[in-house]
């Protein structure tokens, strides 16, 4: 029996705060994303795609097939008789996953990043697997079939660069431009990172270090002390030991700071390099699978029937189970706030199961004065920050986080669900966060919102700004962009209150960039009418909705004479001049509900018909009726 989704979980746990203390929640939607005969295997996610390998029962080696899902549609990225060796990872929109024919073959490296290309070359006398990527750098082991030498290649979207230490390189990790990998030094096995340009060797003993995991510039591993395996870690300067005890520390992640690994007997372990505090959130028998900011997931059997293992969640403040059912779970991974895994059902069919953190919520109390961290706060995409002014009544603070595609933005509109939007999105989706307060608070609230930069593609993260959706119109706010955390913060008055947010643009007429490639930039070019039109070129040609009636460009939008039209406005109609004609804090369509079309008239609307004497229907009628009335009690009363 399998799990069928949207199924919402609620999470609960206490905060201790300055103030009063306040309640914390979180609200998972859970999906079911296949429910077929294939065996799923090893899962992955870089939010919001997740790619994962699978194959039919008994299958050969040949008929793994690796799948993608966008987070609208699945599809698969390799053909079976060639099929995936597992192990893929994803970085964005990026895919890479080690690929053979059969065992005893050769493997090549395969990539996806709109198609599925190979990045090795066949017959070439190597073997390649596993391959790790982190925005455009690849890294994989390569073993020369002959001589059995190990080395390291590192592509960085252009050119492939070969790390070798004394024939025996192997196992790397990625963070940006940098890798982290194993080599022998003639005794035992040391490690050593590459930052795009040099290599230097963190380590120097005579033990076996093991397993590099990078971030930035943090990196951790195992080492074997003779005894056990320990935990180390090098923070950009120094290395240091975090672990010394008698029994196996293993399997380390990490994300920014934070470092988690499994302790044999004990259970999961997180520890933070910035204050040096190590915390136990999972007890015996936990497994640990991942981290993404604050956020850490495991398994383990929390009940005395074999194979059923559970997936738990950490999100820096408490560890609680996400799921609870008789289905055998394994290999979570988490990217932001979402986590993936694979549920074995009672035929052992692995399938893909995934948990969207839909809504996070904290009660604030009157006197409360504290930021209010939601959906992972700054170390999580997607996640929020809240500083609110001075709290006057209780109430919940909820965040929702979301992104959407383009077709599923435009329904979310045609549904009536969401605004539509007027200025540009940067990337291939949109951001959105839907901010809300059910007390009362006085002064200005200051919210940081942590962006995804993998939904950005190559856009300048300069010209990034936070649009707030108020009064029935979108309102873009004075933006502190933070490019190196991914960080946008904003203000927002209390007068305002909460409501949508968006990651949008600045307009291209304020972005001090050539946009049009007419060597004039901004207001010094004919093409922007003033500093908020979004393209510099005229409006009646540049492919957007300038007005926000949904229509763009000649001859679709009524507003445009011709395509060198600089205004998609018309000063003749009401319901097209930019103009709130009738004061009722609404202007033109569709924002203005008495506007049945651009092309209308006036912004009001008619009155109700008039009968003669500028009476209305009824109050003619109740005049005729009362004159009639007095008429008869005049007939009817007797003359002196």
């Amino acid at each position: 029996m399998t799990r069928r989704g949207p199924v919402r979980h609620f999470l609960a746990a206490l905060l201790a705060l300055t103030a009063a203390p306040s309640v914390h929640s979180l609200e998972y939607e859970i999906s079911q994303l296949t429910d077929d005969a294939l065996i799923q295997n090893t899962v992955v996610l870089s939010s919001p795609r997740i790619t994962w390998d699978a194959h039919p029962f008994g299958a050969s080696h040949s008929d793994f097939v690796v799948y993608l899902h966008d987070g609208t549609t699945t599809i698969p990225l390799s053909n079976p008789g060639f099929g995936g060796a597992g192990a893929q990872a994803i970085s964005g929109a990026t895919v890479v996953w080690g690929a053979c024919e059969d065992l005893g073959d050769e493997c090549e490296i395969f990539v996806y990043d709109g198609a599925t290309r190979q990045l090795t070359p066949s017959n070439d006398g190597f073997n390649n697997d596993p391959a790790r990527i982190s925005w455009s750098t690849i890294a994989w082991t390569q073993q020369d079939i002959e001589t059995s030498e190990l080395t390291v290649p590192v592509y960085d979207g252009t050119s492939t660069t070969l790390l070798d230490y004394n024939g025996l390189a192997c196992c790397p990790d990625v963070s940006g431009s940098k890798v982290a990998f194993v080599g022998f030094d003639g005794s035992d096995y040391e490690i050593l990172l590459y930052d795009g340009t040099t290599t230097t060797q963190l380590t120097n003993n005579n033990l076996s270090d093991s397993d590099p995991r990078i971030s930035g510039t943090n990196v951790v591993w195992n080492t074997f002390d003779g005894n056990d395996s320990e935990i180390f870690a090098y923070d950009g300067g120094s290395v240091r030991q975090l672990t010394d005890n008698a029994w196996p520390d293993g399997n380390p992640k990490i994300s920014g700071d934070r470092v988690v690994w499994t302790a044999s007997s004990l259970g999961v372990f997180v520890h933070d390099l910035s204050d040096g505090t190590t915390t136990l959130i999972g007890g015996p028998g936990s497994v640990a699978h991942d981290i993404s900011g604050t956020i850490v997931v495991w398994t383990n059997d929390p009940t005395p029937a074999p194979n059923d293992q559970q997936v738990f969640v950490f999100d820096g403040i408490t560890s609680t189970q996400l799921v609870t059912s008789s289905i055998n779970d394994s290999g979570a991974r988490v990217s932001g706030a979402d986590v993936v895994w694979v549920g074995h059902t009672a035929n052992d069919e692995g399938e893909i199961f995934h948990a969207r953190l839909i809504l996070d919520q904290l009660v604030l109390s009157p006197g409360d004065s504290h930021t209010a961290v939601l959906l992972g706060g700054s170390t999580n995409p997607g996640g929020v920050e809240a500083t609110l002014g001075t709290v006057e009544s209780p109430g919940a603070l909820t965040a929702d986080y979301e992104t959407q595609t383009p077709q599923q933005r435009s329904d979310c509109v045609a549904a009536g669900t969401c605004p539509p939007l007027n200025f540009a999105v940067p990337g291939t989706v949109t951001q959105n966060w839907q901010i809300g307060f059910a007390g009362s608070f006085a002064g200005f609230a200051q919210l940081v919102f942590r962006y995804s930069q993998a939904l950005l593609g190559s856009f300048n993260e300069s010209r990034l700004a936070v649009y707030h959706f108020v009064h029935g119109a979108w309102k873009r706010l004075p933006t502190v962009i933070d490019p190196d955390n991914d960080l946008l913060t904003v203000e927002v008055p209390e007068a305002d209150g909460f409501s949508p947010f968006v990651i949008g643009a600045l307009p291209a007429c304020q972005d001090g960039e050539d946009n049009d490639g007419d060597l004039l930039v901004d207001l010094a070019d004919g093409g922007c009418t003033d500093g908020e039109d979004r393209s510099e070129e005229p409006d009646c040609e540049d492919g957007l909705s300038n007005d926000a009636d949904g229509l763009a460009d000649y001859p679709v939008d009524p507003g445009c004479t011709g395509p060198t039209d600089p205004l998609e406005t018309n000063s003749a109609k009401a319901c097209d001049d930019g103009l709130d004609n009738d004061g009722d804090g609404k202007f033109d369509y569709p924002a203005d509900p008495d506007c049945a079309s651009p092309t209308g008239v006036r912004e009001t609307r008619l009155p109700p018909p008039q009968t003669g004497c500028g009476f209305t229907g009824l109050e003619a009628f109740a005049l005729v009726a009362a004159l009639r009335w007095i008429t008869k009690r005049r007939s009817a009363t007797p003359t002196r």
